[in-house]
Parts: structure tokens; C-alpha cells; sequence
């Protein structure tokens, strides 16, 4: 239940990440992250799924990294996420099954038919492959490689891998459709420019809080990132994270502008359609919404 969105604008100059702080444990959901962004050198890293399993992936990203410094270049990064990826999903999917005979995913290829015969090897392979359907987790890289527009938006979830390069956006999580639809009405492209875009993912993110805000969580995490230069000290990020104060003026002009709403002007009209095709009968909810949408636009004629 979250979204994380990332666009990049002014031909690639620029990447604008966006998502919201929503932490869910079973039926109990709390809005209190301050952001789900991680940065491995100059990757930006962001998740949809469990922090627990993403932190599991990360650990092995950083692992990988320390033993060679080059697997998070641009020529590796793909893959060194990649193969911890798919190291997580094959410890997710085995630990039940394979944990209580003290063996590995790789011992189990090379000796587990020979172990445990061909019935209950069969019976643990279905075990093994119903967990591995349970993984949803999902993360959005981001990037450049050696020149200053090669910008890299890559996506990789449980289907896949996606390089968002020609579209100059993408989005993942469970508003990811709601957030991709609203970035496409916008316009969004590579060579949308700055305040363009920062706008643009922002109405995207607020947009994607659908379900009465039980789905994607209110708080929003804003990020700026671009190439880093020379001059760019080596310990900061080469980025600026968008003020909460910012967030907040974003938030109002979508609220007033761009938030799907049946207008005022509306709203006596179609409940009188209403009543034409229900005999005449007016339900209580919209004899309200009448009443309130009428003070308003009398207000705003004084």
C-alpha cells in the first residue's frame, strides 16, 4: 500500500522522486515514514513493499558494494540489484519449506531430489513455489551514467524489469495506476522543465491517495537529484529535498485546481436527473450536497 514516483525533466538534467510514508502491518496502518528513499552512492533507491524485506535487499546491494565498488557503476547497478533481488525472493521462498533440514536454495538443487526423493520433493517445490507468489516487492532506481542527460529510471518487481528511458517517468505500488495516469494527463515528458515537473508528481502522488487515504499514505517525500559534478562535495547528496512547506502550497493549488470534484454549478442539475430515474425520489446525501454547493456559490457571488 504505498506509491513512489520518479520523472525526470529539462532533457534529462534533472529527476524528481516523490512517495509517500504509509507503513502497514496486517490490518494496523500508520502514515509515519518519513520517506522510502535510499541512496547507495549517488542511487536513489526507493521501495513499494515491506521495509523489513527491502532492508534485506539493500544489505546484500551494500555487500556486493564493499567487496567491489565497481558493481555499483552504472554498467553493473542493474545487475548487482538484480541479483540481490533475486537472492531475497530465493531466501523469501525456501526459508519454510527447506529451513527445517538445514539447507540452502543451492543445496536443494544439487542434492534435494536425491535427499528427499521424488514424492516429497515434488510436495516441497509446490511449497517453495506458493511463497515465491507472495512476493510483492518492488523498487524504482534511479540515476545517471557517465554523460550529464544519460538519466536511468529502472524499475524491478516479482514480473520483471522495466528501463523507463523513452517514457522519462514510471511509478510502482498500489497507486502507481492512479499516479502514471495522472502524470500522463499532465503532459510529463523529458523535456518538461523543472516546476513542470514538480508539480506534475506532485499531483500525481496526492492523486494516487485513493480509498478514503487508506491505500497510499498522505505524508509525501519530495526529492530533487541531478548529476554529480566536480564540484559537489563528495559527502552530500547531489540533490535538494523539496520543504514540507512546499509540499503544502502543492497540496493546496491541487486541492483548489486539479482535485476530481462534481462542480458546484453541477450538482442541483444531476441530482434532478436523479430524481427523473428514480421517480421522482432524491436521495438524503444529495439534497445535502445541493444545500451545501448552493451557500457556496451564493457566497461567491457576494
Amino acid at each position: 500500500m504505498t506509491v513512489c514516483i520518479a520523472a525526470t525533466c529539462d532533457n534529462g538534467e534533472r529527476i524528481v522522486t516523490a512517495t509517500d510514508g504509509l507503513l502497514s502491518l496486517g490490518d494496523v496502518t500508520g502514515d509515519s515514514l518519513p520517506g522510502k528513499m535510499l541512496w547507495y552512492k549517488d542511487w536513489q533507491f526507493m521501495y513499494a513493499g515491506t521495509p523489513a524485506n527491502f532492508s534485506l535487499i539493500t544489505e546484500e546491494i551494500e555487500a556486493m558494494g564493499m567487496d567491489d565498488p565497481d558493481s555499483l557503476s552504472r554498467r553493473n547497478i542493474q545487475n548487482t540489484a538484480r541479483t540481490a533481488y533475486r537472492k531475497f525472493c530465493s531466501r523469501f521462498s525456501s526459508c519454510d519449506a527447506l529451513d527445517p533440514f538445514d539447507m540452502t536454495m543451492d543445496e536443494f538443487k544439487k542434492t534435494g531430489l536425491q535427499s528427499f526423493g521424488e514424492e516429497f520433493h515434488g510436495e516441497l517445490l509446490r511449497r517453495i513455489s506458493n511463497k515465491a507468489a507472495l512476493i510483492g516487492e518492488q523498487l524504482l532506481v534511479t540515476g545517471w551514467g557517465h554523460a550529464p542527460h544519460a538519466v536511468m529510471i529502472w524499475e524491478l518487481g516479482p514480473s520483471g524489469d522495466w528501463l523507463h528511458t523513452a517514457a522519462g517517468f514510471a511509478t510502482i505500488g498500489s497507486g502507481a495506476q492512479m499516479a502514471q495516469t495522472m502524470l500522463l494527463l499532465l503532459g510529463q515528458a523529458r523535456h518538461s522543465t523543472l516546476s513542470e515537473t514538480i508539480f506534475n508528481v506532485a499531483c500525481a502522488k496526492f492523486s494516487s491517495e485513493k480509498s478514503g487515504g487508506l491505500d497510499v499514505g498522505r505524508n509525501t517525500a519530495m526529492y530533487v537529484s541531478r548529476k554529480r559534478s566536480e564540484s559537489d562535495d563528495p559527502s552530500k547528496l547531489a540533490g535538494t529535498f523539496v520543504s514540507f512547506e512546499d509540499i503544502d502550497a502543492l497540496r493546496e493549488m491541487w486541492d483548489k485546481h486539479l482535485k476530481p470534484r462534481i462542480p458546484d454549478e453541477a450538482r442541483i442539475e444531476i441530482s434532478n436527473i436523479g430524481a427523473r430515474v428514480n421517480k421522482g425520489k432524491v436521495a438524503v446525501k444529495d439534497m445535502v450536497e445541493d444545500m451545501q454547493a448552493l451557500e457556496r456559490l451564493n457566497q461567491g457571488k457576494i
